[in-house]
């Protein structure tokens, strides 16, 4: 319900581009590096998600484990996702 509400009419999502998703520039605050994922509604869940390079890009570069609780904020005047590791598990 959060993607449909905050998400999908920001990044330009909709019938026209269901099928391939809209690509997104993601910069990682914590590292000041840019990044490009895909954002689209998986079909089989119909729930949206980030496609391309998510674990090359965020999971492993930054070593994030279940748990992590990361952030995401969208900068309306950037067009682009900010990203931030928020906490990380405690063992």
């Amino acid at each position: 319900d959060m993607a449909e509400k905050l998400v999908v009419e920001a990044v330009g999502y909709n019938h026209h581009n269901e099928k391939e998703g809209v690509k997104i520039d993601i910069c990682d605050v914590d590292t000041h590096s840019m990044h490009t994922l895909v954002f689209k509604r998986w079909g089989s869940s119909r729930s949206y998600v980030f496609i391309g390079n998510w674990v090359r890009d965020f999971v492993s570069r930054r070593s994030l484990k279940s748990g992590d609780e990361v952030g995401f904020h969208w900068d309306p005047y950037a067009r682009r996702f900010h990203f931030s590791v928020l906490a990380r598990r405690m063992n």
